[in-house]
């Protein structure tokens, strides 16, 4: 059977509120700078916040530590509702949570999971139309991370080289048009950020690699900041890069040409990043 290049969902819509992307394994306490930025980005003093870890298929400890590190650092409420059907996302108490919210952080596990229950439901649009319109803070962690985006890795093998066929797109919940890759220098993830861009055939297609305790924050104008002790990856093929990957067979190695690869640490800022601009030189923290 041959092989088809993924075909790209419509963009997500341009947001009022800041997208907060977490690479996992971020200090879960009211110390950590990542839970600090997030509470800060909320535009309420002593906001609202729901944590979901639908993404594991069991309740996790973490929720319940989130909780603690958030009321420390002044949220009003924390909320931790399980979600593990679809039919639990359309419950009124989670979609008056997600009205009342003034940030909705998604824990780690696995994203597909995370996606199947989550996606199409009302909560996803009252969340989309929150973050677009509403001013609502978004977060995700890990798997949590990784389903923001429009078009997600689903699965796929860490390797340094791009492989055509391991990796495994799917559709992700929309918060962002990057293709997001996390836990990246850790497992080793260049390769298989690359496949996906590859696979997805579109020139203007942007990929981020998000390290451990670190955090890409995306703010409503579209400009990126990173925080954290990490790196962030940055990577375009480009119009002018080309990417083999009709004509390679599987598992073969992917030819890729003229791609534009960044590498970001703390404090480093990232203008329009959604719309293809030359990337800046480092930025003031």
């Amino acid at each position: 059977m041959r092989l088809m290049a993924w075909r790209r969902s419509s963009p997500a819509a341009i947001s009022t509120g800041s997208l907060v992307v977490v690479g996992g394994a971020e200090e879960r306490s009211s110390e950590g700078l990542i839970l600090q930025r997030l509470v800060g980005l909320c535009r309420a003093g002593s906001p609202a916040v729901v944590v979901v870890d639908a993404a594991s298929p069991s309740p996790t400890r973490y929720a319940q530590t989130y909780r603690a590190a958030f009321l420390e650092l002044g949220a009003r409420v924390v909320l931790t509702p399980r979600l593990d059907t679809p039919e639990d996302a359309g419950h009124p108490d989670f979609l008056q949570a997600v009205d009342q919210a003034d940030l909705v952080y998604f824990a780690g596990g696995d994203q597909s999971r995370l996606a199947n229950i989550l996606r199409g439901t009302s909560a996803h649009h009252r969340l989309l139309a929150r973050h677009q319109g509403d001013g609502l803070v978004v977060g995700g962690t890990s798997a949590g991370a990784a389903a923001l985006s429009l078009d997600m890795i689903a699965r796929g093998e860490s390797e340094l080289w791009p492989r055509k066929g391991v990796v495994r797109l799917a559709e992700g919940l929309g918060f962002t048009s990057l293709v997001i890759d996390q836990h990246f220098s850790q497992r080793g993830r260049l390769g298989r950020l690359i496949e996906a861009l590859a696979a997805l055939g579109d020139p203007e297609a942007c990929g981020v690699g998000v390290d451990e305790n670190t955090a890409l924050v995306l703010s409503p104008d579209g400009d990126g900041e990173v925080v954290g002790q990490g790196g962030v990856a940055v990577v375009r093929l480009g119009r002018t890069g080309y990417a083999s990957w009709q004509n390679t067979p599987s598992r073969d190695i992917v030819s890729v040409t003229g791609a534009e690869i960044s590498i970001l640490r703390h404090g480093d800022r990232v203008p329009n990043l959604d719309t293809q601009e030359p990337l800046a030189a480092r930025g003031e923290a």
